[in-house]
């Protein structure tokens, strides 16, 4: 049956930002995304940067009543930038963002304790070639202490899976309990078993513990729900429409640039995919030191124009339809 519509079961009114502040990274992940630790693009000025993301917010808070904002920061690895504590700490207090981030934790404990509690949420991404995982469960227990919102996300490498699954089975024993979740990896040279979808799909955490979850968890992830040619309706995992390869909506509109939108390493304002934002022929950049007096778009979905599969799961999973 033919899929015409997703639909999300996150609110109208919330605006996810997703920026991805460099691509230096202290990890060398093969199976990362191109260019994401090359370390070609150094951290950005931080005034700049505070200024105007601050106007693009106010914007879509005036223009396009969005009550809620949702900032997901990204790299490389975003805690090796020195000021990451002031940036997130404006952030928080002057728009009151929910703010992510996703790290591979390797920063020291010192570290955490310091600058931890400036974040609603912390998805730590465990990466077989690297990771060390009695600090990542020391890591995971001073967050679980500091109230935030945590995952560990162990990146499921179908050629090294048995080590991947050992490090699940790992990470299982932390006396404190928080979700885990097994992660498909998405490149073009990867391709899971029947059996290794089938896991993908089950896996299920060790249950959290209640108290943990009332406290803690702010930030709702999307379920996304599909709707087929005959109007019947599915929800579905996150992560289903691209397990199942139903993720191509070239010449869909879709609600990029309406409820979510990326920022490059370079500053630009698009899809993760490369996809211009309000159906324009060019991309604003945040770093323009004029960002502020250019940047007043009409927000409205865009048209898809990309022919590949669309591999950022927020945006996967975001509002789109087939356009008439």
């Amino acid at each position: 049956m033919k899929i015409i519509k997703v639909e999300s079961n996150v609110s109208k009114d919330r605006l996810r930002i997703e920026l991805y502040l460099s691509n230096l990274c202290n990890y060398k992940c093969w199976y990362c995304f191109p260019d994401s630790n090359t370390g070609t693009h150094l951290w950005p000025e931080l005034d700049l940067l505070k200024k105007n993301l601050s106007h693009v917010i106010e914007y879509y808070k005036s223009n396009l009543k969005k009550k809620q904002i949702y900032l997901h920061i990204i790299g490389g690895e975003p805690t090796l930038w020195k000021n990451f504590g002031e940036f997130v700490k404006f952030f928080k207090e002057e728009h009151n963002c929910l703010i992510s981030i996703s790290t591979n934790a390797s920063r020291t404990l010192r570290w955490w304790n310091e600058y931890g509690h400036f974040v609603d949420q912390v998805m730590i991404s465990c990466h077989h070639q690297y990771v060390d995982v009695s600090h990542i469960l020391e890591v995971a227990n001073i967050l679980y202490k500091k109230r935030i919102d945590l995952v560990a996300m162990v990146l499921m490498d179908p050629k090294e899976w048995d080590k991947c699954i050992a490090i699940l089975k790992q990470l299982e024993t932390s006396k404190t309990k928080w979700p885990i979740a097994a992660m498909e990896v998405h490149h073009e040279t990867l391709h899971y078993t029947t059996e290794q979808k089938e896991f993908l799909k089950n896996y299920k955490s060790p249950k959290s513990d209640l108290w943990y979850k009332l406290r803690s968890v702010k930030i709702v992830h999307p379920s996304p729900t599909i709707i087929y040619e005959d109007n019947t309706k599915q929800q579905v995992d996150q992560n289903y429409l691209s397990l199942n390869n139903l993720n191509r909506f070239y010449g869909w509109q879709c609600n990029l640039g309406v409820d979510t939108l990326y920022i490059e390493k370079s500053g630009g304002m698009q899809g993760a995919c490369g996809q211009s934002l309000y159906n324009l022929d060019f991309k604003y950049n945040i770093f323009d030191n004029d960002f502020t007096e250019k940047f007043s778009p009409t927000i409205v979905p865009v048209i898809c124009q990309k022919h590949n599969t669309c591999g950022c799961q927020p945006e996967t999973n975001v509002r789109k339809q087939i356009k008439n």
